[in-house]
């Protein structure tokens, strides 16, 4: 055996795991496509970058060569027809924490029972009263700032204790919406805004320093006062871990219900590939939610019908606009603030769930500050006139944007691609995927409440998209492999094990069966904790 569990994937599914099983004496061997990302050589390629991306500080030739990031829509294949997925992913070491914005809400009950309490989707076969301590466990490792008293009960979630951290400060833009709009009632609920729980340090934890304010958490935090997973790869390497970088996980090879392997294929920089087996005791997939369904389908493993089906995502938009003073973005996270009141409502069994952000990085992805400045030079605006123009506007840019949860739908999938391989022989995917009514049935009632709260905090010239089916991406990769209870609609069952291979699980939010409309990265680290407990006790008991 090389290994008492082979885990493959280093994000945070993968990294908490390392962490928990290699502190308790197992011998764990990590493996990641990606390579090994250096902070300080990631920031300074961002800076040089003419194209600021997502994976614009990842970029290296070999390794997107053979484990290529998705970094727009246009990256992926897609089955005829289908819509563009917009949502994408980092093959790294650390995974997409590197470059995700740290919002860590957790699911709240009725998230959990969708079909039984609203008649639509599926329910979960766990609920969120078994997940509470594993939440507050993932709020631990990852460092969450909060308001307890705040959060504390919010659409039933109750909380067991406090949040590690007091929460990030509140915006300017926080304090001018909440003390304008609070109590505004809308669909049967009144408005509240609330600071938005996060792994952001606002006080020194786990050796890292709190929050600077250097506003480019999205695509990297220069000095990791946000989380991410390479925090706790240290961690397990410190422990003993063994990290194979630059490694896929081509094949897992099965014999008679069991795992006799997973085979690797590695690259140096030289573009020099090897090849080998690795055997364990057991095995944990955390590998990403499309990696994750293409290793079971490359592998056989899973029914075809099920393993890549109900991929989700949160679509999200945006209304823009400019303050009556100077709210000052740009100077710190994307968000510190939301509004969670349309998370759950009855209305949820003809229509979607959503929350909103209040955004302090001006207009967003709607329109970037220079395509801002460009609009205003088309208009004719040059020199003096120019300058003078940014100087009155710039500063009360701002958003608001939300994210609606999506309904699983088997028609939503990944597949592998007949005759296709990438550089390393292991079968490319395509995708089928669309945004049904259920969740384009909230974006008109969303709008009118953002449009009232401009009314009401006095936010003039908003803009949205003029076609109101119009959906962005949130980076929220969702489903495919998801948890059930049994093997015909699910690939794991309730300890995110593989049905009918007893040594082989799998973990992330590819095992989500709903999503809610909360951030997956908090479920994703609470439902590995909750998992590393039930590995260790196996591998203990010498299963």
């Amino acid at each position: 055996m090389d290994a008492d569990i082979v885990i493959v994937g280093a994000g945070v599914a993968g990294a908490l795991a390392a962490w928990r099983l290699s502190s308790h004496g197992h011998k764990v061997m990590l493996v990641d496509a990606g390579s090994t990302v250096g902070r300080s050589g990631a920031i300074g390629q961002w800076s040089a970058a003419t194209a600021k991306t997502l994976a614009a500080p990842y970029r290296r030739a070999e390794t997107d060569r053979f484990a290529p990031s998705p970094d727009g829509p246009s990256d992926y294949k897609y089955v005829d027809g289908s819509s563009r997925f917009k949502s994408t992913y980092l093959r790294r070491v650390g995974g997409s924490t590197w470059h995700w914005q740290g919002s860590t809400p957790r699911l709240i009950p009725n998230d959990f029972r969708m079909l039984s309490q609203f008649g639509v989707g599926v329910d979960w076969p766990i609920g969120y009263d078994e997940l509470e301590l594993w939440y507050a466990r993932a709020e631990e490792a990852l460092g969450v700032a909060g308001h307890h008293e705040a959060w504390n009960g919010v659409h039933g979630a109750w909380r067991s204790g406090p949040f590690p951290m007091a929460q990030i400060w509140p915006s300017h833009l926080d304090k001018l919406v909440a003390e304008k709009a609070d109590g505004l009632e809308f669909d049967g609920a009144n408005l509240r805004v609330r600071s938005t729980p996060q792994a952001r340090n606002s006080r020194p934890y786990q050796g890292r320093p709190p929050c600077a304010g250097n506003s480019i958490c999205i695509p990297i935090c220069p000095i990791q006062a946000k989380y991410d997973a390479t925090v706790h790869v240290a961690l397990a390497l410190a422990n003993g871990a063994q990290l194979l970088d630059q490694t896929v996980a081509c094949r897992i090879a099965t014999v008679d219900g069991h795992v006799d392997g997973i085979e690797l294929a590695s690259w140096n920089d030289a573009g020099e590939v090897t090849r080998r087996t690795v055997r364990a005791r057991r095995y944990l997939i955390a590998a990403h939610s499309i990696e994750s369904a293409r290793l079971l389908l490359a592998s056989g493993i899973g029914s075809a019908s099920v393993v890549g089906h109900n991929l989700m995502d949160h679509p999200t938009g945006e209304v823009v606009g400019f303050a009556i003073e100077p709210v000052y973005g740009f100077r710190g996270p994307p968000v510190t603030s939301g509004i969670d009141e349309w998370r759950d409502g009855t209305w949820r069994t003809d229509r979607a769930a959503w929350k909103l952000s209040l955004g302090n990085d001006g207009h967003g992805r709607f329109r970037t500050p220079e395509a801002t400045v460009q609009r205003w030079m088309d208009q004719g605006l040059f020199g003096v006139a120019l300058r003078k123009q940014i100087e009155e506007h710039a500063p009360r840019m701002l958003r608001i944007s939300w994210a609606a949860e999506q309904l699983p739908d088997a028609e939503n999938y990944l597949e592998l691609v007949p005759q296709s391989v990438d550089a390393l022989g292991v079968p490319t995917v395509r995708l089928k995927y669309s945004v049904a009514p259920y969740t384009l049935a909230s974006f008109g009632n969303i709008r009118k409440l953002i449009m009232s709260i401009y009314q009401a905090v006095g936010i003039t010239d908003a803009e949205t998209a003029s076609d109101p089916t119009v959906y962005g991406g949130s980076g929220h990769v969702m489903g495919t492999c998801r948890m059930g209870n049994d093997p015909v609609s699910s690939v794991v069952d309730a300890s995110c094990r593989v049905y009918e291979h007893e040594d082989l699980f799998v973990v992330g939010a590819s095992v989500f069966p709903t999503v809610g409309t909360a951030n997956p990265t908090l479920t994703i680290a609470a439902l590995s904790l909750r998992l590393a407990e039930t590995l260790d006790i196996e591998l203990k008991r010498g299963a």
